[in-house]
């Protein structure tokens, strides 16, 4: 990834030294006194700045954007992982719930026959 402070830092330093060195080779020249090189040079200084800027600006918002998309796929796939957890859990104790009660029927069933073999049932002592 994209390190923000580091890359500012460079930026800025390059931005920095391009100016020291640009205003170093005017005085060097003898040009520094000539009006149409020092607005030549800051013309170009300040395109330079802005591009630079821009540059930075630029990298760092396609990383914040690529690290928002790569947050939001995270994001879903536990959503989606959770929802299918929670149907695989609804499902189980549906399941466990249908068994229970079927088990209830067959102890009062059991119950009834077990009653009925007490008590002999048949329709006339009823």
């Amino acid at each position: 990834m994209f390190n923000n402070k580091i890359s500012v830092f460079t930026v800025y330093a390059a931005l920095v030294m391009v100016g020291f060195g640009g205003t170093a080779l005017l005085s060097v020249f003898g040009k520094s006194n000539d009006t149409t090189a020092v607005v030549a040079f800051l013309g170009f200084y300040g395109f330079l700045c802005t591009t630079g800027i821009f540059y930075v600006i630029g990298k760092q918002k396609a990383t914040i954007e690529a690290l928002h998309t790569h947050i939001n796929e995270v994001n879903d796939s536990h959503w989606k992982e959770n929802e299918n957890i929670y149907r695989r859990i609804g499902d189980d104790v549906s399941r466990i719930e249908r068994q229970s009660e079927d088990r209830h029927s067959a102890v009062w069933n059991a119950l009834d026959r077990i009653e009925c073999a007490v008590e002999d049932c048949t329709p006339a002592k009823k």
